[in-house]
């Protein structure tokens, strides 16, 4: 691949990116990924605006899940009565390669955050139903491109706050 960051997971903008593909082994975690953004602040991005990436794959070594929890919900009605209410609950060690092995896995607004304790938390939506989050710790990320596909859509001039 002609494109390689390392160690700069804060250098991407993940909102609305999806991860097609996703495997997990005992130390090693890799997820097939479309529609990420190369920030400015990006050691590859060399454009004077954030460039979206129409496909990359990212691997982050040496990782180690710390939780897996589907998220709490709750629906109400029109009427703003209480339909169903889902206790948060955490996945079993044993299914976490099952987990996110599935396809279709969306990043949420919470994108990447670093915890004081040098693991990150990221929000995914499998297919439009299930939310959960995601806690890890690794040595080493890895996201590899061959090419930039443009600017980033919130990059165009009517997204633009003026």
């Amino acid at each position: 691949m002609k494109y390689k960051s390392i160690n700069e997971l804060d250098a991407f903008s993940f909102h609305d990116a999806e991860i097609n593909e996703a495997t997990l082994s005992e130390t090693e975690m890799i997820w097939s990924v479309s529609d990420i953004n190369a920030t400015t602040k990006n050691t590859q991005n060399d454009n004077s605006k954030d460039m979206r990436i129409e496909n990359a794959v990212m691997k982050f070594e040496n990782v180690s899940i710390k939780s897996l929890v589907f998220s709490a919900s709750k629906t109400y009605g029109p009427d703003k009565k209480l339909i169903k209410s889902v206790e948060a609950m955490p996945a079993e060690p044993e299914k976490y390669a099952e987990i996110l092995s599935k396809t279709g896995f969306i990043f949420g607004v919470d994108e990447y955050r670093q915890k004081p304790d040098n693991t990150y938390s990221v929000r995914f939506n499998i297919d439009g139903t299930e939310i959960y989050n995601l806690t890890f710790s690794f040595s080493k990320s890895i996201i590899e491109w061959d090419e930039f596909s443009g600017e980033a859509w919130y990059e165009h001039p009517r997204f633009k706050k003026t």
